[in-house]
């Protein structure tokens, strides 16, 4: 399997970066069995009494903006970082000893828009799903020639039951660790749970929810901007540029066509509606009303 996905990239990288991936894989292994043993069982004790809010909003519809400016209210909510979610196996154990050394070798900002990357900052629990089940679209973004295979990791709509067990499991694992370690309700986001309100709802009834929206056609033409700016970043295949323009309406159309299927589903008040331009206008108005509303 990993002959084939390899076999169109450059060999040099190929052979680079498997060879970085595996070792990574392998301390990786050791040490998840390590944190098991030694927090498994205080983690699977831990009630998330205040159930998660959720920041819901397509690629490059100020997401990011908004997370951040509310991951400020350290007072309130914790959020995952980018180690968290880079290493949710081994986070417990390793984030002190090893976030400073890693954080030699990382990006300071993101190519695509210049936004501040660390280890530290908030970032996506997708990542950490695509980490621990390898079910998530992510994978489409590092194989984009296999990226039909990872469709149904979207929504999770046509998943199968065994994998969409095995996705929530770990999604529940994830902010039991993250409640464990920080104690307070959780902030999230990630693009993809736009299209999965249902299977949030199916573990978190009580779940709140904000959803961003920006004008499409700017949504468009900075998703554009980002596939011609990120692949070299994080693509193990040859990308294709002549595709991209199809599969982010595609990815678009699917994710807001789950999203209004599932938006009666949300109880009356856990849902509140933000336009990127009130917040790019007026953030602290916009968060205070965020505040107000739900």
């Amino acid at each position: 399997m990993a002959a084939e996905l390899f076999l169109d990239t450059l060999p040099n990288a190929a052979a680079a970066s498997l060879t970085l991936l595996s070792a990574f894989s392998i301390v990786n292994s050791v040490l998840s069995r390590i944190e098991e043993r030694g927090f498994g069982a205080a983690v699977r004790r831990t009630q998330i009494t205040e159930a998660p809010v959720f920041i819901l909003g397509h690629w490059r519809s100020g997401t990011t903006f908004l997370y951040h400016l509310m991951c400020k209210d350290s007072a309130r909510f914790a959020f995952a970082n980018t180690f968290q979610v880079l290493f949710p196996s081994t986070f417990l154990l390793t984030e002190r000893l090893l976030r400073r050394p890693l954080a030699l070798l990382a990006p300071r900002n993101r190519p695509m828009d210049g936004v501040p990357l660390g280890l530290d900052t908030p970032n996506e629990d997708e990542f950490a799903l695509c980490v621990s089940t390898l079910i998530s679209p992510f994978l489409g973004v590092v194989f984009p020639r296999l990226e039909e295979e990872f469709a149904a990791h979207l929504t999770l709509r046509d998943l199968p039951e065994a994998g969409l067990r095995r996705w929530k499991a770990a999604l529940f694992e994830f902010c039991q660790k993250l409640t464990w370690l920080h104690g307070r309700r959780l902030l999230l986001k990630s693009p993809p749970h736009l299209g999965r309100i249902r299977h949030l709802l199916d573990l978190f009834p009580n779940a709140r929810f904000i959803h961003i929206h920006r004008n499409p056609y700017h949504v468009y033409l900075s998703y554009l901007h980002y596939f011609e700016q990120a692949p070299g970043y994080t693509c193990l295949q040859h990308p294709q540029p002549e595709k991209v323009s199809e599969r982010i309406l595609a990815r678009y159309t699917t994710l807001y066509d789950a999203y209004f299927e599932d938006l009666p589903r949300i109880p009356k008040g856990h849902l509140h509606e933000v336009a990127f331009g009130d917040l790019e206008a007026d953030p602290l108005g916009t968060i205070a009303r965020i505040y107000d509303s739900l």
